[in-house]
């Protein structure tokens, strides 16, 4: 894991390893009124790929996860960034407060196939579960949640089950295609309602709201060929 900071302050960035895991969301926030399910593909491609770099409204400050196996939470009009690992780093309370006890239980069961994957992922190079739709469907919450459900999200008021349910509605939907972007069988590409944009490149999932909020999952990062 590498970490870059340089600037006149200094910013807190934790990590909470529990069980291993793999995936990277960085996620600025949200206002409860999209519906992910009118949404259509508009064809346009997405950036082939991208690590978990916090990005401050300065280019004063830098801050660097890894390149998978990540989560990174940005706020505070780009000036704050929390990071996550592995599919960990959630507060249970809220998560159970929210979600309920299964899916609680859900993000213990899941995440340690994400950490595993991901280190066969690095030893061999083998995407494996990365590229299976079924996976990517029940993974990609647990990445989410991971970043999201956090103290300082609910200090900031931020609708936490309503932008869950986007990311449950994504994943159900458009699973296949991820999985196929995934493998380096099919494009980049982006997902577009109105003012809001799912981009999806060989590895990561993004989610941009209006331009105030960024909400990224990283599985793994596939270096330029």
């Amino acid at each position: 894991m590498r970490w870059a900071l340089r600037g006149s302050a200094w910013y807190h960035l934790r990590i909470t390893i529990t069980f291993a895991t793999t995936l990277a969301l960085s996620l600025l926030l949200i206002t409860p009124t999209l519906d992910i399910t009118s949404a259509s593909p508009q064809g346009a491609k997405a950036a082939r790929t991208k690590n978990c770099q916090c990005e401050f409204d300065t280019k004063d400050y830098e801050a660097y996860g890894t390149n998978g196996a990540c989560g990174i939470a940005m706020s505070n009009k780009s000036r704050t960034c929390e990071i996550a690992f592995s599919g960990t780093g959630g507060n249970t309370q809220v998560l159970r407060s929210i979600l309920g006890e299964p899916e609680t239980q859900n993000q213990l069961a899941i995440a340690p196939m994400i950490f595993a994957q991901y280190v066969d992922y690095t030893r061999t190079g083998d995407k494996g579960l990365f590229v299976y739709y079924r996976f990517i469907e029940r993974s990609l919450v647990v990445l989410e949640r991971a970043a999201l459900f956090r103290e300082s999200a609910v200090r900031a008021k931020l609708p936490l089950e309503v932008i869950d349910r986007l990311f449950v509605d994504f994943s159900k939907k458009y699973s296949e295609r991820v999985a196929k972007t995934f493998a380096g069988a099919a494009d980049p590409f982006t997902v577009e309602q109105g003012e809001d944009t799912f981009s999806v490149g060989e590895g990561y999932v993004e989610l941009n709201f209006h331009n105030i909020a960024t909400v990224r999952t990283v599985y793994f990062y596939a270096p330029s060929r």
